[in-house]
């Protein structure tokens, strides 16, 4: 996800790498992609930030299929900072 954000020193892409780095579980990263989407969006385009997500959607597929789906996992188990 730090990744995708790629060099934007911008107020929210800080605040989501700060967010990521405090993820506690991989289910609190999975609810950050919307977040990313909107960062990524706004420097790239909606198109561009699509794509970008999709390749975070397969990480997240090969390894957690659990979170595989078209809504999020139930909120159970995050905890956020």
């Amino acid at each position: 996800m730090r990744s995708a954000l790629g060099h934007d020193d911008g107020p929210l892409a800080s605040q989501l790498r700060h967010r990521i780095d405090g993820a506690p579980t991989a289910e609190a990263l999975w609810f950050l992609r919307g977040d990313v989407m909107l960062c990524l969006a706004q420097r790239l385009g909606e198109r561009a930030a699509r794509e970008q997500i999709r390749a975070l959607d397969r990480v997240f597929q090969g390894r957690y299929p659990e979170f595989w789906g078209s809504q999020p996992p139930e909120p159970s188990a995050v905890r956020m900072h």
